[in-house]
């Protein structure tokens, strides 16, 4: 498959030239590697701390790149004065070729009058696009195995990952009930007091409120479940938008895919579609 350009590599190529190694985190399958190896000489994988230490120890410059946030109590290289940092998401509308990205919120912030127009799509060809998502492997494969391969993520995330990620046995269809009540909230100002009250309203099984926050917290590890911070208009002000969090999942088809969701599905609630559409 050709490699796409991704508008994080303006990023990575700032931090480059301004350290000595580059983290490049995000979650699994985003692109994170193939972006690496654009600017990479070699390439070397490594998967144990004390290999990465000894990598480190040799002069040079190196990406690393990660799908996991370590455990606050794990032995840490703080990395201060030599790493930097870029998070990566999965790919954006314009990324994909959706959108111009001449409309610009920085300028609209900035308060310079920008046009409106942009390419007209249809609202079918949307929904489809949402059902694939944004992984780089599945742009060009077809909306059922997209799918299919979504749903194996969720399959593989409750069933290996969110137990791997600190080495604590969890329980799989709690994980799927948790993904869910986030589907259903999603790109809102959710609490934890009703994502409980929205589990024990639709599904059989409960989760504690020790289960949730810990699965809330692995997930984030993983960089599958993100927190969009209150927005502050003014440097000095204590004062924000809003005073909670909206919460998102990393790409709008495993939303998707844990309400096991389809097509005709999304079509038939566009508005339920819209808070999709704003993950």
């Amino acid at each position: 498959m050709q490699y796409i350009k991704r508008i994080t590599e303006n990023e990575l190529q700032r931090k480059l030239n301004a350290s000595g190694a580059v983290l490049i985190k995000g979650p699994k399958s985003c692109g994170k590697t193939e972006m690496a190896k654009q600017f990479a000489k070699s390439i070397l994988q490594v998967d144990k701390d004390e290999r990465v230490e000894a990598v480190m120890s040799i002069e040079g410059q190196f990406i690393l790149t990660g799908s996991a946030n370590p455990e606050e109590q794990a032995k840490l290289h703080s990395g201060a004065g030599r790493f930097t940092v870029v998070k990566m998401h999965t790919m954006s509308w314009q990324e994909m070729g959706f959108s111009t990205g001449e409309i610009s919120m920085e300028k609209l912030l900035s308060g310079e009058v920008q046009s409106t127009f942009d390419n007209e799509i249809d609202v079918e060809l949307i929904v489809e696009r949402m059902l694939k998502g944004g992984w780089p492997a599945l742009l060009d494969v077809s909306i059922e195995d997209a799918m299919e391969i979504n749903q194996g993520y969720i399959d593989l995330l409750a069933e290996a990952d969110m137990s791997r990620v600190s080495n604590v046995k969890r329980d799989p269809v709690k994980i799927k009930i948790l993904l869910k009540a986030i589907a259903r909230n999603i790109a809102t100002l959710v609490e934890n007091t009703t994502l409980e009250k929205d589990i024990k309203s639709k599904e059989t099984d409960t989760l504690s409120r020790p289960t949730l926050i810990d699965y809330l917290d692995a997930l984030e590890r993983l960089m599958i479940f993100e927190e969009q911070p209150a927005f502050g208009m003014h440097i000095r002000s204590a004062n924000s938008l809003r005073k909670a969090p909206k919460r998102h999942l990393c790409d709008i088809s495993l939303a998707i895919a844990a309400l096991g969701l389809d097509k005709q599905a999304l079509l038939d609630d566009l508005k339920y579609c819209g808070f999709f559409r704003a993950n």
